[in-house]
């Protein structure tokens, strides 16, 4: 018996071989006549759905597609300024709401909605306003939460029909039943999320939903083709997303037409660095990019200095699927990258003129408040002190003190304006006082030194030199020292400038008004303005 059922085995195996091998010929046969074509066969139905479940990057993500579907029903009836609404509930169970009320959906619309994925009508629309195409909306709600409801009831039906959805049981299907108690009283759509996971719950909170909605739809906001409000049902409280308001020199509204449309380039830029990012907008008002500079042309360059923000609008742009990235097509993206370069020119032609600009503003404050500190330092002073830097100098409006006028000229002297303060040197001499000399005469203190940057200065040269010639001060913006100084300043406050500039200013004044004397006491004199000056700091510049 065991005999005869091993033959059977064996002839069975036999037989399948010769099959394959006479299936391969046939194959190869026909492979003489050209390439034969395999179809796709989907294996695990559930287990697709559940990819496409996926794609969403996050809770938020997820919850944008859903505001993204309600914004495109507004849209589609013509409704310009509808309200989407967003609810929180928490007890007796967290659930997530998205309403608005709009024409709804009928009967077999809804019905519809499992049966054709990846497909979507809004394709064929010629709206530049309506987002929605890749056919995969109805799986926004489940990248939330583990169940989904689709209620909707259309504006020529007193029926309210709802679509249910289980993340767990897509290969099922959805289930849709008709709502006889408790349907819709207004036509519209209504989507509530559940299951929704604790640590999806903790990021869904009014402010980070608000915050969230404010940075994705902000063109759509600005332009008012809706609106959204998150109510927080639990405590009564609701808020209107308002867009996010760009700050910064407005470069105003710079279009490049191209043969599927026009790129539009609404930016803003800064004189310093910060938290500052380039948009990119397709249809509909919607960010589908957060930051220009993710993009590898444009990782390095004026879009990556954090210095200018705005948007990059391109209708033609398609957002990948989860609305995560730009997808980078062969025809409309290359467009997009060729007119940023292009008008990368004239950013950065913005930037350095802000720069420039701010570089001025920033010399100036420096400037003033080292002259207040020196006069402060300068006039708390005892006459008696010796003090080489107080040099007097002869002036028919100046006080009057004991000592007569020399012949020689101290150059670099500011001159006196009407209420008799001094401005910066270079601008006027006068003759020097000498104490030793018997007489009197009227006198002013030297006046503070013009200072002025010397981008010319090699990096090894001394931090700063004096010219007395000119009454200025000229600083080395190439020593290592300066550069430090310059890179450590806090955001808004030159105050690690002024400190350096400030020992500069000491350093060079005693130079040159006492060049002889030996380095102890220099040095020593040195510290003593230095920490005199410490009490008229300012608290920030």
């Amino acid at each position: 018996m065991a005999k005869r059922l091993a033959r059977r085995v064996e002839r069975g195996i036999a037989v399948r071989r010769a099959d394959g091998r006479q299936r391969e010929r046939r194959v190869r046969d026909a492979a003489r006549d050209g390439p034969t074509r395999v179809p796709f066969r989907v294996a695990n139905l559930g287990e697709i759905l559940r990819h496409l479940v996926r794609l969403y990057p996050g809770p938020l993500a997820g919850l944008n597609e859903i505001v993204t579907n309600s914004a495109d029903a507004y849209r589609e009836a013509r409704s310009d300024g509808g309200t989407i609404f967003v609810r929180l509930r928490r007890k007796p169970r967290f659930e997530l709401l998205v309403e608005d009320f709009s024409q709804g959906m009928p009967r077999s619309d809804l019905a519809e909605l499992p049966q054709n994925v990846a497909s979507s009508h809004k394709r064929e629309l010629d709206d530049p306003t309506v987002v929605g195409s890749k056919g995969i909306g109805v799986f926004g709600a489940l990248a939330l939460g583990a169940r989904a409801d689709i209620t909707s009831r259309h504006a020529s039906a007193r029926d309210t029909w709802r679509l249910h959805l289980a993340y767990d049981h897509l290969d099922q299907g959805a289930e849709l039943e008709l709502v006889e108690k408790g349907g819709l009283a207004l036509p519209g759509t209504r989507v509530v999320v559940h299951d929704i996971p604790a640590t999806t719950q903790r990021v869904l909170t009014v402010p980070r939903i608000v915050r969230y909605l404010a940075e994705q739809k902000r063109e759509a906001l600005r332009a008012a083709l809706y609106r959204v409000v998150v109510i927080d049902e639990d405590k009564k409280e609701q808020t209107e997303v308002r867009p996010v308001v760009f700050r910064g020199e407005p470069l105003g509204l710079h279009e490049v037409r191209t043969p599927q449309g026009t790129i539009t380039f609404d930016l803003f830029v800064h004189p310093a660095p910060a938290d500052s990012r380039v948009e990119v907008v397709g249809r509909g008002g919607n960010r589908i990019l957060a930051d220009l500079a993710s993009l590898e042309p444009f990782r390095t360059g004026a879009w990556a200095s954090g210095q200018v923000e705005g948007t990059v609008t391109y209708l033609r742009l398609e957002p990948t699927t989860g609305r995560n990235g730009i997808f980078q097509d062969r025809t409309y993206y290359p467009q997009l990258v060729h007119a940023v370069r292009s008008y990368e020119v004239d950013v950065r032609a913005a930037l350095a003129r802000q720069r420039d600009e701010a570089a001025r503003k920033l010399a100036g404050k420096i400037n003033e408040a080292l002259r207040r500190i020196y006069k402060q330092v300068v006039a708390e002073l005892p006459p008696d002190v010796a003090f080489a830097a107080r040099t007097p100098v002869a002036h028919p409006k100046g006080e009057e003190l004991e000592g007569a006028a020399e012949s020689e000229a101290v150059p670099g002297v500011g001159q006196l304006n009407e209420d008799g303060e001094g401005r910066p040197g270079g601008e006027g001499s006068s003759t020097a006082i000498d104490r030793a000399q018997p007489g009197r005469a009227r006198a002013r203190w030297r006046s503070y030194p013009t200072w002025y940057p010397d981008p010319t200065m090699s990096p090894d040269a001394p931090r700063s030199r004096f010219v007395e010639a000119a009454g200025a001060i000229y600083l080395n913006t190439q020593h290592p020292d300066y550069l430090v100084a310059k890179a450590e300043r806090n955001r808004d406050d030159a105050r690690p400038l002024l400190l350096y500039q400030l020992g500069l200013l000491w350093k060079e004044y005693l130079l040159a008004t006492d060049p002889f004397a030996d380095a102890a006491r220099q040095t020593d004199d040195l510290v003593g303005l230095i920490t005199r000056s410490q009490r008229y700091l300012p608290s920030r510049i």
